[in-house]
């Protein structure tokens, strides 16, 4: 009986059909790039490790920017007081500046990009020193908080656009604190202390300021560059003198010139809701 129950299993095992062909031919090749793509990732591990640290202290420079302009009427350092003003405001640590494939001990790894805050996923922050991988690309932290590789040539381009873009951010704020300036001394040397009309806009202010100014540096030849708004002369932080033609920095707002002088952009919806409220209380008897 024994002997029949042993003969029985036997017959089954090598009644057991041998492995189709077909799935070895597909599943060798797949377990052949397994194995080397984990021999290639034991081979630099440390390139591994490196690479994830430098991601993560570039997200702390991010974040550290990011608080440190929370704390600052919500603008990044300039360009000379980095990385200084965030060691000194505790919004970074002095390890956060070395790369860990740096190979210079005195030299700073991350390169600062100065610019609005935005949160724009295409706003070159901060990124590593190109040199550090050379067959990656440049690691870059994005104003959103994305830290990426970008391609070299992708990159130059960004962050040439991006300069130029900087510098024609500023030429305008330059602009329109020109243009305010003009305002008020028509208004303290002209007109009695009292604003301009909407009528005297620009014509009537030839002579108290420099009529080049009206065109924005990024004007693409559509209109208007920049639109005056007539009130009271407060010199209030909260009243709008000056405005720029909101086409110009879809990614960034309104930039807009207050009576007190200051400039700064806005949020398309708060800026027409307070332009929407001082117009109203301008046509309250």
């Amino acid at each position: 009986m024994s002997m029949g129950i042993n003969e029985t299993r036997m017959k089954r095992v090598w009644a057991t059909p041998i492995p189709d062909i077909a799935m070895l031919v597909v599943l060798l090749p797949i377990l052949g790039l397994g194995l080397v793509f984990y021999l290639q990732r034991s081979r630099h591990p440390h390139r591994n490790f490196d690479e994830i640290k430098s991601k993560t202290k570039l997200r702390g420079h991010v974040l550290g920017l990011t608080i440190f302009a929370g704390h600052h009427g919500y603008a990044y350092p300039a360009q000379e007081h980095w990385p200084h003003a965030l060691l000194e405001s505790n919004d970074i640590d002095a390890d956060l500046l070395l790369s860990p494939v740096e190979t210079d001990d005195g030299a700073v790894s991350y390169i600062y990009v100065p610019g609005p805050l935005t949160f724009d996923a295409d706003q070159i922050l901060i990124y590593e020193d190109p040199e550090h991988w050379p067959k990656k690309g440049v690691l870059v932290g994005f104003a959103d908080g994305e830290v990426r590789f970008v391609p070299f040539d992708e990159f130059d381009q960004m962050l040439a656009a991006q300069k130029t873009q900087n510098i024609n951010m500023l030429k305008s704020k330059t602009y329109i604190r020109g243009l305010m300036i003009g305002v008020q001394s028509f208004a303290n040397n002209a007109n009695g202390g009292v604003l301009p009309t909407q009528d005297q806009w620009p014509d009537s202010l030839a002579r108290w300021m420099n009529m080049d100014l009206l065109v924005s540096p990024v004007e693409d030849g559509d209109g208007d560059s920049y639109f005056y708004v007539p009130g009271p002369n407060t010199q209030s932080a909260t009243q709008i003198l000056i405005y720029e033609d909101p086409a110009h920095w879809p990614k960034h707002g309104v930039l807009v010139g207050f009576s007190d002088n200051h400039t700064e952009f806005m949020e398309f919806d708060e800026f027409e809701q307070m332009l929407a409220d001082q117009t109203q209380q301008a046509d309250e008897p």
